[in-house]
């Protein structure tokens, strides 16, 4: 899993989870700030994702699996864990924001 801050201030992440076979696939992208989780971007019915993160999303479906989240015009501003799930199972990655980036 990556998430990576872009030169035209869209953060992006990836999800490398493997669909299930003949099953269909459902996705959710979630970041978790505290305590809270946010949903930000599904496919699982009956599942909303947080109503500021409805027209500034997209998932694109990678090759030859997996996920990829588009926030436009994003930046992360503090400690963020975020996570992916794809036929339920999930992977997290916790950006740090007081690290230095390289």
């Amino acid at each position: 899993m990556t998430v990576c801050q872009e030169e035209d201030n869209d953060l992006r992440v990836t999800c490398p989870l493997r669909p299930k076979p003949n099953y269909h696939t459902e996705f959710e992208f979630s970041m978790s700030k505290g305590k809270r989780e946010i949903i930000i971007n599904t496919n699982v019915s009956g599942t909303m994702p947080e109503p500021s993160f409805r027209h500034n999303t997209y998932v694109e479906e990678l090759e030859p699996y997996g996920f990829k989240l588009t926030m436009m015009r994003f930046t992360i501003t503090e400690n963020t864990t975020f996570m992916c799930k794809v036929s339920q199972e999930d992977k997290r990655l916790f950006v740090d924001m007081g690290r230095e980036k390289n």
